[in-house]
């Protein structure tokens, strides 16, 4: 199962696997077949874009970018030209720094010299990942062009600054000859740090179940990717992985992300404290289809949802009733993702992590600056928030009830099939029940919140699964280690571990729904196997590690 990550472009402007075997020997960070080439910004569109006005490669006017050099102008045929908006700056973009393999940034920087009218100031700045790391210094149309570079070894998100300090009369400014550096025609290659519960979670299939690659020309190269690892299985602690992605011309790109195994079973009763975080990240597949800064800020905020403070938030009246404003500042925690990346984001996190009950109408604002999201607002009920920690030990004194049928030598499918057919006896179905609240806290609900204990059991037992719904009812999916695919369960109309298929329903995304993440699913093509749900097993064995 691959995704295909894309550059989401976002202006606030007016303008126009192959498995490798474990243990082997570590790559190095970047390998190419050819020697260092720059990748000129001017071919890069931005991920996002702030200012009155950016164009690539001439001015307002039409004419050629230039800059001042040794007393003489000198002409760019590669630059990107912006100017600040009224009294303030202009702001440029770029995102997956590290997946394209960037290694450094550079370029001429300078007020336009061919301007007619002169009395320009500004002042050039550049933030990898929210970290200033390069200033000019006050510039004006007399300032010879400065040389800029910046070295990307870590970075994710580049921000280019033109800062208008003040007055943005006659502030057209060039960064001339802007170029990335990479490793010769290096692919790009997304990965990210995974972590599991349990060692029998860590196969071939998960470790590459969220990666992302193409050639330098966009075609996608996903099955290329190969990786080594030094974890060795039945392991926990903390591993490396590293990737490497080829093109057809033997051009590589390699990344190492840590692996970490936590060895923490979910299956034993667990503490307040412990219900207040999140599970392991493989156990959450909505994170695992966003990007890099998706997956920050779903971290952030899930760890904040849940391990709620009222005393951090205001307390407010909407929807006619007292609810606790959440404002999360992403931007100053460092993450800058995108509108899209947040929409899909601020209902996908949701309807994986079903203690997010909490939360009013799964409902989220969420606020600009420079075209990506600075702020996200949530809101809590105060009648669940203040209730919170009592809930959380209702819902855990019934899901133990639950679990009590879980045997450790069961298989995942029969340990899924025991704790739901326990829990489907329990649960009765009305009182419009949507939330986890109210299905494993006070055992009735409808399908909405049925799927949600379902999914809530699952994790538990260390399984993956998610919420989906096609018009008015709701089911989950779950996704089987030694199947290698996706299962539809529905309790309610009596499938368990059914057939899915492609199309079949849809996920909650950004408040609609939308089929944006079954193409992902590899679907099991037939019913599980009932005959293999007999415990004690007849014939195949547990799940079993790398």
């Amino acid at each position: 199962m691959k995704i295909k990550l894309s550059k989401i472009v976002s202006c606030t402007l007016v303008c126009t696997g192959v498995f490798s075997a474990i243990g082997a020997g570590m790559y190095a960070r970047t390998q190419a077949s050819d020697s260092d080439l720059d990748v000129s910004l001017s071919a890069v569109t931005p991920t996002a874009a702030s200012c009155q006005a950016f164009l690539v490669n001439h001015d307002a006017r039409g004419g050629q970018l230039a800059l001042l050099q040794d007393g003489r102008e000198v002409v760019y045929s590669n630059a990107l030209f912006t100017f600040p908006a009224d009294n303030s700056y202009a702001s440029l973009y770029f995102v997956d720094v590290q997946e394209n393999g960037y290694l450094r940034f550079q370029a001429d920087v300078g007020l336009h010299s061919a301007v007619r009218s002169k009395g320009g100031e500004v002042e050039f700045k550049v933030f990898a990942d929210g970290v200033q790391v390069y200033a000019s210094g006050t510039v004006t149309h007399e300032t010879e062009a400065q040389s800029v570079d910046v070295d990307l070894e870590g970075v994710e998100v580049l921000q280019l600054v033109v800062d208008a300090k003040g007055s943005n009369t006659n502030d057209q400014a060039v960064w001339g000859n802007a170029r990335f550096t990479t490793a010769g025609s290096t692919p790009y290659l997304a990965v990210d740090d995974l972590e599991f519960n349990q060692s029998w979670q860590v196969t071939p299939e998960n470790l590459l179940e969220y990666v992302s690659a193409r050639d330098a020309h966009g075609n996608d190269i996903t099955d290329s990717v190969t990786y080594e690892t030094d974890y060795r299985g039945q392991e926990s602690g903390t591993f490396s992985v590293t990737y490497t992605a080829a093109d057809q011309a033997g051009n590589t790109h390699s990344r190492t992300v840590d692996l970490v195994v936590t060895g923490e079973d979910y299956t034993g009763e667990l503490s307040v404290d412990r219900l207040r975080k999140p599970w392991a990240s493989y156990l959450y597949h909505g994170r695992g289809t966003l990007g890099t800064q998706g997956k920050k800020a779903w971290d952030l905020m899930l760890a904040q949802v849940l391990d709620f403070d009222p005393s951090q938030w205001t307390l407010t009246t909407r929807w006619n009733e007292e609810v606790y404003e959440m404002d999360v500042d992403l931007q100053a925690h460092g993450i800058f993702t995108t509108t899209e990346e947040m929409r899909a984001l601020s209902s996908m996190f949701l309807d994986d992590e079903p203690r997010t009950f909490i939360l009013k109408d799964w409902s989220c604002e969420l606020t600009t600056k420079d075209g990506l999201v600075s702020h996200v607002k949530m809101w809590a009920k105060k009648s669940q928030a203040d209730q919170y920690d009592a809930m959380l030990t209702q819902i855990e004194g019934n899901t133990q009830r639950m679990l009590a049928e879980y045997q450790p030598d069961m298989t995942e499918a029969q340990g899924l099939y025991y704790v739901s057919n326990a829990y489907k006896r329990w649960v009765k179905y009305g009182n419009n029940g949507q939330l986890l609240s109210d299905s494993l806290g006070n055992g009735v609900a409808v399908c909405g919140g049925n799927a949600r204990g379902y999914i809530y059991l699952s994790q538990r037992l260390g399984s993956k699964s998610v919420w989906g719904r096609s018009g008015s009812h709701a089911w989950s999916f779950t996704k089987l280690v030694d199947e290698k695919a996706w299962f539809k369960t529905d309790l309610l109309s009596g499938a368990f571990l059914a057939p899915g298929v492609n199309g079949e329903g849809n996920l909650s995304v950004g408040g609609s729904y939308k089929p944006r993440h079954y193409k992902w699913f590899v679907f099991g093509r037939e019913q599980y196997d009932k005959s293999l749900l007999r415990y004690p097993a007849v014939s195949e064995p547990g799940p079993g590690a790398v």
